[in-house]
């Protein structure tokens, strides 16, 4: 139970000091002018142990980098790509404004001012906004602080995302002839993502034991992220869990002639490889072949 201590002063003023004991039974104290301010305290205090809600003001003075470095740590489950995309707000939006200061420090006002000053699309503020959120609530749930400064700051409107539509067939066909021409060694990868709808990471990830050209399927199990190299697809934990696709007959035939004119000896080994046998590396595939293709077609 908080107690308070009355004392007088060198000047003959009176001092009220509360003493108690933290949910951590840490002796704890603050001194007061005022009698009344000390027994508001030493209530607040009482209150906020029996509700569970105590913080201690002294462990909200780290600093911001701090609790960010904590919640990184709590990320690790995370795709390499989902991670580093959040480094990257971090080290270019939020740690400039908030990075050195104490957490306890940073009020609701300054979060709003902070999102109303950044020069960026809505998504990406709103973006930056949930990681400083995160950043936050980890730190509230930890006690350091009592609540999350940026909890009620709203997100900007976010702007309806691309109608998609479906590619034409001379569309379709367009981009097969341009991959056969820009990367004939390589054009495989486009007929599977064109007639057989696999993602870029789906494709350069596809070994010649996923390819059954006698049933004319491809079980797809795995895929190339950027920056994680191959990996089995979100939500499957090991690679024989794929879903299974029919290949049209062209595609097939595409891929008998593929697998003829570069005979795959491991039945293990990529269906389409670099010049020194190796799996294809995402980012320069997709910058070398895929984007100079898409940017030689016009599409209405």
């Amino acid at each position: 139970m908080a107690s308070i201590d009355t004392r007088s002063t060198a000047t003959s003023e009176r001092r009220y000091t509360v003493r108690f004991r933290d949910p951590a039974n840490r002796q704890q104290q603050k001194t007061f002018k005022r009698k009344v301010d000390a027994e508001r305290f030493r209530n607040a205090v009482e209150t906020a142990k029996d509700q569970g809600t105590y913080v201690d003001a002294r462990a909200g003075n780290v600093a911001f980098t701090g609790i960010v470095d904590r919640w990184l740590a709590t990320r690790t489950d995370k795709a390499r790509s989902t991670r580093d995309r959040d480094c990257s707000y971090l080290r270019s939006l939020i740690l400039p404004t908030f990075g050195d200061r104490a957490i306890k420090s940073i009020r609701p006002s300054e979060v709003e001012a902070w999102l109303a000053s950044m020069d960026k699309a809505p998504n990406t503020k709103g973006r930056a906004l949930q990681i400083l959120r995160n950043v936050f609530d980890l730190a509230r749930r930890d006690r350091l602080i009592a609540s999350n400064p940026a909890a009620d700051v709203k997100p900007p409107p976010m702007k309806p995302l691309r109608t998609g539509r479906a590619l034409t067939d001379g569309e379709m066909e367009a981009i097969i002839a341009a991959a056969e021409e820009a990367d004939e060694r390589t054009a495989v990868i486009i007929h599977l993502m064109a007639r057989c709808g696999l993602r870029i990471g789906e494709a350069l990830a596809l070994r010649r034991q996923d390819v059954d050209l006698d049933s004319k399927t491809i079980t797809v199990a795995t895929t190339m992220s950027r920056q994680e190299g191959i990996r089995p697809e979100k939500g499957r934990v090991r690679e024989d869990q794929g879903r299974v696709i029919p290949i049209p007959h062209d595609v097939a035939e595409r891929l008998r002639h593929h697998f003829i004119q570069r005979p795959i000896t491991n039945i293990g080994g990529f269906i389409v490889t670099s010049p020194r046998g190796g799996p294809l590396d995402y980012n320069n595939w997709r910058a070398r072949v895929w984007v100079k293709i898409t940017q030689q077609i016009n599409f209405d």
